[in-house]
Formats: structure tokens, C-alpha cells, sequence
């Protein structure tokens, strides 16, 4: 890092944590994890340079530093060990698993390169926001300066950058540790979430090309993600029975279902670090000519990110439901898009996401791992 710093070159730093590795020790043994860790550190020596660092950070998480590799280059690498060691399987003579890694990102260049306890700190927060949004996935931190909001943005002018930082990195970490608490007491409790794996890696992929249309702040789709995963967990822990229904639900089916808006409300009230994600989820029943619940919204009187997050949570529930029931192709959800536009969706929204999904191309990725 000093010498990043001295010469004016770039430099990443990844800290990667093996997804759910102690349910691997739990159902296999601790052998088999001891095989797996040794397996990990092989298959990832193979993709990096001699000149890079790499090593066991501490339990599963293990730290890598890549000299002269900028952000682009790093999530390029990063990218490639995610998508290397989840498309292949662990297996020794006793047990077989597949494995997927979490990786957080820091990328720095010459000067504005921070001090090695600050970059761990920055790592550490990617990663747990990588694990926060899903697990198997590669996330890099965003430094402070207008994109994390909140608390940070008020801060002092005599506090130095550094510091803010790492203030913003605690912070968000703090949310990201909190979610992941969650995630875990329900992957305890239940299998069900895993059903709707995919549809939360579709609808971050449909979030992230709707927010570059729309332009939205980074803080905000952040708070899209933890959203959608406090959503789906929070099905999963009351056990939403729907989940797995093609068709008509049940009068209690569809009372759970009603007082979902009302129970995600207190559930976040609980944590004020979500309390953006409280104005999403408390909103997203309402619909735009005023015929949704909990409190008849009509129109811009839906908050603005509720109305995003409910178009793009439809979309994905049209093309990707979790019954098992084929989904929509393009046409047939463009169609459906356009019917319920002014009814059920901000018409303005609809056509700017229409920009989004009119393409082949971008549809076919849905359903891809790209």
C-alpha cells in the first residue's frame, strides 16, 4: 500500500468468506472442511499472479492483495474465482458439495490509497454487504463523499476522511451483520428460502439496470437490496404458504398475505437502521390508482421507492415465479407490464423499466448466471 501510495500505481484488496461453511463442518465434519479450505486456497492460487498476496484471513475468510489492479480489472478477477468455485463441486472420497464464496472488493490509486487498518475495515464492510445481499456474490465498497447518506453526510468538516470511512463502513456493517443475523436464523429454521434464491439474484439484476436508467443514488439502491431480502426472509419465518401455491389461496393464505405490509413495519421498527427499507415495505401493497393497502395510497402519494420496488418485484414474480409454473417470455410480460400501467404500476416507471427489458438480449441474461 506504501508503495501504491509512493508511485501513483492502483491496488484491490479482496476478503472472501466460504458461504454457510459452518453447516459444512456441521453436516460433513470438520475433515471435510478442513478438505474443502485446502481445496479453495488451490483452486483460487490458480487464477491470481505471482506478484499478488494471498492468504487465510482468519477461519473461512481469507484476504488477497493484488498490486497494479484498479476497480475494473479487480472485479474482473473477483467475478471470475465467484463463478469458478460455485460451478464446481467439493468431493472427496466421503462427502460432495457445492460451495459458493462471498468476496468484498477495496480498490485504491496512488495517493488516495487508504492505510492498511482503514482498508480492512472498507474490505471487511463489502463483504459483509455481499453476504447481506445474498451471499455468492462479489460487492465493492463505495467510499463516503454523498453516496452513503444518513448520519455520515452531517458529520463535521474537522473529521478527516479517513475517519468518515471508516464511520460509514461500521455503519453499514452493522446493518449488513444485523440482516445476516436474520438470514441465518431463518436458514435454521427453514429450506424454504432457498426457493427464492434466484428470484433475489433476478431482481438485483433488474434493480441495477432500472436504477442506471433512473439514476438513482447508491444508498438508495442499497437499501432496494436489503429490502427484497428482508422481504423474502420474512415470508419465510412466518412460513408464508403461498410461496409454494399456483393458484388460488386459502382465506388464511390470504390473510397472511394482507397483514405482510403491516408485520415487515414493526418487524423494521425494531432496528432503526432500516428505516429506509421500512418506507419501501410498508408501501409496496399500495397501488397507483388507489385501490392497494394498507392505506389506499393513490398516485405520488406511494413513495417513490415503494412504486420502483413493486414494479420490479411484479416483473420478476411474472418472469421467474416461484411455483415451478413456466414464466412469462418477453412479449407476454411487456403486454402485462403495459395492461396494468396507471392501474397497478406508475406509468412513468413502466416505460422507463419497458427501456430496460426491450431487448432480447437483456432477457435472456435474466435467466442466466452472467
Amino acid at each position: 500500500m506504501s508503495l501504491a501510495r509512493r508511485y501513483g500505481t492502483p491496488l484491490s484488496v479482496f476478503m472472501l468468506d466460504l458461504d454457510f461453511f459452518k453447516e459444512v463442518n456441521d453436516s460433513c465434519g470438520h475433515p471435510f472442511g478442513d478438505y474443502v479450505l485446502k481445496e479453495f486456497a488451490e483452486r483460487v492460487q490458480k487464477d491470481l499472479r505471482g506478484s499478488d498476496i494471498f492468504g487465510r484471513y482468519g477461519g473461512e475468510e481469507f484476504l488477497i492483495i493484488l498490486p497494479s489492479i484498479d476497480k475494473k480489472q479487480a472485479g474482473i478477477v473477483a467475478e471470475k474465482i465467484r463463478k469458478k468455485i460455485a460451478s464446481s463441486v467439493f468431493a472427496n472420497s466421503r462427502h460432495s458439495r457445492y460451495v459458493t464464496v462471498s468476496i468484498g472488493v477495496y480498490s485504491g490509486f496512488g495517493s488516495e490509497t487508504e492505510s492498511a487498518g482503514v482498508v480492512i475495515d472498507c474490505v471487511d464492510n463489502a463483504l459483509y454487504r455481499a453476504k447481506a445481499e445474498g451471499r455468492n456474490r462479489v460487492c465493492h465498497f463505495k467510499p463516503s463523499g454523498g453516496h452513503h447518506g444518513g448520519v455520515v453526510d452531517h458529520i463535521s468538516d474537522m473529521i478527516g476522511m479517513a475517519q468518515k470511512s471508516q464511520l460509514a463502513a461500521t455503519i453499514e456493517k452493522s446493518r449488513a451483520m444485523t440482516l445476516a443475523s436474520f438470514e441465518a436464523m431463518v436458514h435454521a429454521q427453514t429450506r424454504e428460502y432457498e426457493m427464492l434464491a434466484d428470484r433475489n439474484l433476478l431482481f438485483t439484476k433488474v434493480l441495477d439496470r432500472l436504477a442506471e436508467q433512473l439514476n438513482l443514488p447508491d444508498q438508495l439502491i442499497h437499501s432496494f437490496r436489503r429490502a427484497i431480502k428482508l422481504h423474502d426472509l420474512f415470508r419465510c419465518y412466518i412460513y408464508d404458504s403461498s410461496l409454494g401455491i399456483d393458484g388460488p389461496l386459502s382465506d388464511l393464505q390470504e390473510e397472511v398475505v394482507l397483514d405482510q405490509p403491516l408485520m415487515l413495519r414493526e418487524l423494521t421498527t425494531m432496528f432503526d437502521l432500516f428505516a429506509s427499507e421500512r418506507v419501501i415495505l410498508y408501501a409496496h401493497h399500495e397501488l397507483f390508482d388507489g385501490s392497494g393497502y394498507p392505506d389506499g395510497l393513490k398516485g405520488n402519494e406511494i413513495p417513490m421507492a415503494a412504486r420502483i420496488f413493486t414494479l420490479v418485484d411484479s416483473f420478476v414474480a411474472m418472469v421467474a415465479p416461484v411455483t415451478g409454473k413456466v414464466g412469462k417470455n418477453r412479449e407476454e410480460a411487456e403486454e402485462e407490464l403495459r395492461k396494468f400501467s396507471g392501474i397497478q404500476f406508475d406509468p412513468f416507471l413502466v416505460d422507463m423499466l419497458m427501456k430496460v427489458i426491450d431487448t432480447e438480449e437483456f432477457y435472456n441474461a435474466c435467466g442466466s448466471d452472467e
